[in-house]
Protein backbone atom coordinates (compact mmCIF):
# COMPACT_ATOMS: atom_id res chain seq x y z
CA UNK A 1 0.00 0.00 0.00
CA UNK A 2 2.58 2.39 0.61
CA UNK A 3 4.00 2.12 -3.06
CA UNK A 4 0.92 2.44 -4.03
CA UNK A 5 0.09 6.11 -2.43
CA UNK A 6 3.31 7.16 -4.65
CA UNK A 7 1.25 8.59 -7.37
CA UNK A 8 4.25 10.22 -9.39
CA UNK A 9 5.24 6.23 -9.54
CA UNK A 10 6.71 6.01 -13.32
CA UNK A 11 8.32 3.11 -12.93
CA UNK A 12 7.92 -0.24 -10.80
CA UNK A 13 10.35 -3.06 -10.24
CA UNK A 14 9.00 -6.34 -8.96
CA UNK A 15 11.32 -9.21 -9.96
CA UNK A 16 10.74 -12.43 -7.98
CA UNK A 17 8.51 -10.61 -5.53
CA UNK A 18 6.85 -14.61 -4.34
CA UNK A 19 4.14 -12.81 -1.68
CA UNK A 20 2.38 -10.05 -4.49
CA UNK A 21 -0.49 -11.93 -5.73
CA UNK A 22 -3.68 -10.42 -7.66
CA UNK A 23 -4.33 -7.78 -4.61
CA UNK A 24 -1.35 -6.45 -4.97
CA UNK A 25 -1.28 -6.39 -8.84
CA UNK A 26 -4.97 -4.31 -7.90
CA UNK A 27 -2.71 -1.66 -5.86
CA UNK A 28 -0.43 -1.65 -8.78
CA UNK A 29 -3.29 -0.74 -11.17
CA UNK A 30 -4.16 2.60 -9.22
CA UNK A 31 -0.46 4.25 -10.12
CA UNK A 32 -1.90 5.95 -13.64
CA UNK A 33 1.41 7.57 -14.27
CA UNK A 34 3.21 4.59 -14.59
CA UNK A 35 5.03 3.81 -17.86
CA UNK A 36 7.03 0.98 -16.78
CA UNK A 37 6.35 -2.19 -14.62
CA UNK A 38 7.94 -5.54 -14.18
CA UNK A 39 6.73 -8.03 -12.69
CA UNK A 40 8.88 -10.89 -13.34
CA UNK A 41 8.92 -14.00 -11.55
CA UNK A 42 6.04 -12.90 -9.80
CA UNK A 43 3.96 -16.52 -9.84
CA UNK A 44 1.11 -15.39 -8.18
CA UNK A 45 -0.41 -12.60 -9.80
CA UNK A 46 -2.76 -14.33 -11.72
CA UNK A 47 -5.49 -13.62 -14.74
CA UNK A 48 -7.50 -11.56 -12.41
CA UNK A 49 -4.38 -9.59 -11.06
CA UNK A 50 -3.09 -9.36 -15.05
CA UNK A 51 -6.59 -8.07 -16.33
CA UNK A 52 -6.74 -5.02 -12.90
CA UNK A 53 -3.04 -3.76 -14.92
CA UNK A 54 -4.96 -3.11 -18.33
CA UNK A 55 -6.13 0.00 -16.65
CA UNK A 56 -2.21 1.43 -16.78
CA UNK A 57 -3.24 3.49 -19.96
CA UNK A 58 0.16 5.13 -19.53
CA UNK A 59 2.39 2.05 -19.70
CA UNK A 60 5.30 1.51 -22.44
CA UNK A 61 6.84 -1.39 -20.91
CA UNK A 62 5.93 -4.32 -19.33
CA UNK A 63 7.88 -7.42 -18.64
CA UNK A 64 5.95 -10.47 -17.16
CA UNK A 65 9.14 -13.16 -17.83
CA UNK A 66 8.95 -16.26 -16.23
CA UNK A 67 4.72 -16.11 -15.07
CA UNK A 68 2.57 -18.96 -15.32
CA UNK A 69 0.76 -16.61 -18.48
CA UNK A 70 -2.42 -18.58 -20.41
CA UNK A 71 -2.72 -17.27 -24.14
CA UNK A 72 -6.27 -15.31 -22.87
CA UNK A 73 -4.55 -13.60 -20.22
CA UNK A 74 -2.62 -11.51 -23.33
CA UNK A 75 -5.91 -10.52 -24.13
CA UNK A 76 -5.74 -8.20 -21.25
CA UNK A 77 -2.98 -5.91 -22.39
CA UNK A 78 -4.64 -5.22 -26.05
CA UNK A 79 -5.64 -1.99 -24.47
CA UNK A 80 -2.70 -0.71 -24.04
CA UNK A 81 -2.09 1.27 -26.85
CA UNK A 82 1.34 3.23 -25.73
CA UNK A 83 3.40 -0.14 -24.92
CA UNK A 84 6.05 -0.25 -26.78
CA UNK A 85 8.14 -3.03 -24.98
CA UNK A 86 7.16 -6.46 -24.11
CA UNK A 87 9.03 -9.16 -22.02
CA UNK A 88 7.28 -12.65 -22.06
CA UNK A 89 10.79 -14.40 -21.92
CA UNK A 90 10.35 -17.78 -20.38
CA UNK A 91 5.98 -17.86 -20.91
CA UNK A 92 6.19 -21.48 -21.92
CA UNK A 93 2.67 -21.82 -22.70
CA UNK A 94 2.60 -18.59 -25.06
CA UNK A 95 2.14 -19.66 -28.20
CA UNK A 96 0.47 -18.51 -31.40
CA UNK A 97 -2.78 -17.81 -30.22
CA UNK A 98 -1.35 -15.28 -28.04
CA UNK A 99 0.64 -13.86 -30.12
CA UNK A 100 -2.55 -13.57 -32.28
CA UNK A 101 -3.84 -10.98 -29.51
CA UNK A 102 -1.07 -8.87 -29.11
CA UNK A 103 -0.17 -8.61 -32.83
CA UNK A 104 -2.72 -5.56 -31.79
CA UNK A 105 -0.14 -3.89 -30.42
CA UNK A 106 0.53 -1.25 -32.84
CA UNK A 107 3.45 0.36 -31.09
CA UNK A 108 4.98 -2.19 -29.91
CA UNK A 109 8.55 -1.84 -30.83
CA UNK A 110 10.62 -4.67 -28.81
CA UNK A 111 9.22 -7.83 -28.25
CA UNK A 112 11.20 -11.09 -26.18
CA UNK A 113 9.17 -14.24 -26.66
CA UNK A 114 12.37 -16.50 -25.52
CA UNK A 115 11.46 -20.30 -24.66
CA UNK A 116 7.73 -19.62 -25.59
CA UNK A 117 6.20 -21.78 -27.56
CA UNK A 118 6.05 -20.12 -30.83
CA UNK A 119 6.44 -21.89 -33.63
CA UNK A 120 7.01 -20.72 -37.69
CA UNK A 121 3.25 -19.87 -37.75
CA UNK A 122 3.81 -17.61 -34.83
CA UNK A 123 6.55 -15.79 -37.09
CA UNK A 124 4.06 -14.85 -39.74
CA UNK A 125 2.36 -12.94 -36.74
CA UNK A 126 4.88 -10.69 -35.89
Amino acid sequence: RLICSMSRLRELGLVECSRITNVGALQISKLERLRSLVLSNCEKVRNDGLKALMTLSDLRRLSLSNMNLRNDSLNFFCNLTNLTDLDLDKCYTVNVDGLDLISKLSNLENLNLSSCSVGDAGLSLV
